[in-house]
C-alpha cells in the first residue's frame, strides 16, 4: 500500500529541514531529517464540480484518496515514464503532489529546508527544471540527481557498482564510479512496470473473451502475484462474464508479462560491464544492485544472475525497500551536503 507515514520522533536541526524525494510515475517518496517518511500515489485529482466539491470538503486530493473519489474528479497522472507532461493541467498537478509531499515532512516548523529529489537517469534539462519549478515554493534550495544514483549513495555503494532501477515508467541502469555520474554512465529503458501492465491486460483480453477489465485490475494483480522463473502460489483471480462470477488462473500470464521487461534490461547491463574498465569488472559484477518498485517482482534477483551468469560470478543485491531506497539515499546525500554548497544553490 502506498499510502504509509511514519514518524520515529527522532530529534532533528531545529534550523534546516534535509529531505530526500524520488518523484516516480506510479509512487512519489520522501525522507525527511525529523525522521517522517512517507509514500503516496502520484495521483491528484480536483473536484469536478461544485457539488463534488462540497461532497468530498476539499480542493484538491492526492493518491489513494483521489482514486477511491476518481468519478467525482477530475484525475490527474502527472509523471509518464518518470517525466512531467507539459501540459497545463499535469505541470500544476505535479506542483501539487510535491508541494504536498513536502507538507508531509511538517517544514513549517523550520527556518530553512534542502530538498534533494530524484530523477530518471537520462532525464531532459527542460523537466529537471519542470521539478525545480514545482519545489521552488516550498523548498529553500533544491539539487536534482538521477535516481540510481540516490539508491547508491543510500546503499554506500558510489564506486564500482552498478544500478538497475525498475520503477513504474522506466528502467534506469548507471554504473558508478566514485563520481556523479556522466550521461554516458546511465541507460533508460521503457520497458518497466506499466509495460508489465500493458502485456498483462493484452495477454487477458485475449484469454477472457467477455470479461470487463481495466489497467487498474492488472495492475493490482500484477502487485499480489508478480514472479518470475517458479510461482510461490498459482495466481487465481475471480472476474464477472455476462453477470456470472468465474474463477481464472492467470499464473502463465503473469509469469510471462514480467518476464517480458528482462531480455532488455539484461543486454543492456551486458553493454554497459563490457564498457567498464576491465581493471575493475570483477568487483562491478560482484555490486549489481536491484531497485524500485520492480525489484519485488518474487525471483527477480534470481533471474538476472541467471542471465548475467555468461559473464562470470556476478552477485545481484536486492535492496532491503524498494519503495524507499531512493528517497533515503537522496536523504542522505542531502545531510552530507556543506551549508556553503546549499547557500551557493
Amino acid at each position: 500500500m502506498a499510502e504509509e507515514i511514519e514518524n520515529t520522533t527522532k530529534s532533528a536541526d531545529n534550523d534546516v529541514l534535509y529531505l530526500g524525494i524520488d518523484l516516480g510515475t506510479s509512487e512519489t517518496a520522501i525522507s525527511a531529517s525529523n525522521s517522517i517518511s512517507a509514500r503516496r500515489l502520484s495521483v491528484v485529482g480536483w473536484p469536478k464540480d461544485l457539488i463534488s466539491q462540497k461532497l468530498l470538503k476539499k480542493d484538491v486530493l492526492f493518491g489513494q484518496e483521489a482514486l477511491r473519489h476518481k468519478l467525482a474528479l477530475n484525475i490527474y497522472r502527472p509523471l509518464e515514464k518518470g517525466v512531467i507532461r507539459d501540459t497545463d493541467g499535469d505541470l500544476e498537478a505535479a506542483r501539487e503532489l510535491v508541494k504536498h509531499v513536502i507538507g508531509l515532512a511538517k517544514p513549517k516548523k523550520y527556518k530553512k529546508v534542502y530538498a534533494v529529489i530524484g530523477a530518471p537517469a537520462r532525464s531532459t534539462f527542460a523537466n529537471q527544471q519542470a521539478i525545480i519549478d514545482a519545489a521552488r515554493e516550498v523548498v529553500d534550495a533544491v539539487m536534482i540527481v538521477s535516481e540510481p544514483f540516490s539508491v547508491a549513495y543510500g546503499e554506500g555503494k558510489i564506486s564500482n557498482s552498478l544500478v538497475i532501477d525498475v520503477g513504474a515508467g522506466t528502467t534506469d541502469i548507471c554504473c558508478l564510479k566514485g563520481t556523479m555520474p556522466e550521461d554516458e554512465d546511465q541507460v533508460t529503458i521503457l520497458k518497466a512496470g506499466d509495460y508489465i501492465d500493458n502485456a498483462l491486460m493484452d495477454s487477458l483480453k485475449t484469454k477472457i473473451q467477455g470479461a470487463q477489465l481495466t489497467k487498474d485490475m492488472a495492475k493490482k494483480w500484477k502487485e499480489e502475484y508478480s514472479f518470475v522463473l517458479e510461482p510461490e502460489k498459482p495466481a487465481v483471480i475471480e472476474l464477472t462474464i455476462e453477470g456470472k462470477p468465474v474463477r481464472v488462473d492467470i499464473t502463465k500470464n503473469i509469469k510471462e508479462s514480467c518476464e517480458s521487461i528482462v531480455p532488455e534490461i539484461v543486454a543492456c547491463v551486458k553493454t554497459i560491464i563490457a564498457s567498464f574498465d576491465p581493471e575493475f569488472q570483477p568487483e562491478l559484477k560482484q555490486n549489481i544492485i536491484l531497485a524500485g518498485g520492480g525489484s519485488s517482482i518474487r525471483n527477480i534477483d534470481k533471474m538476472f544472475t541467471r542471465e548475467l551468469r555468461s559473464l562470470g560470478a556476478v552477485q545481484v543485491h536486492r535492496v532491503e525497500e524498494p519503495f524507499m531506497a531512493g528517497s533515503k539515499g537522496a536523504l542522505s546525500l542531502a545531510r552530507d551536503l556543506t551549508d556553503d554548497y546549499w547557500r551557493a544553490l
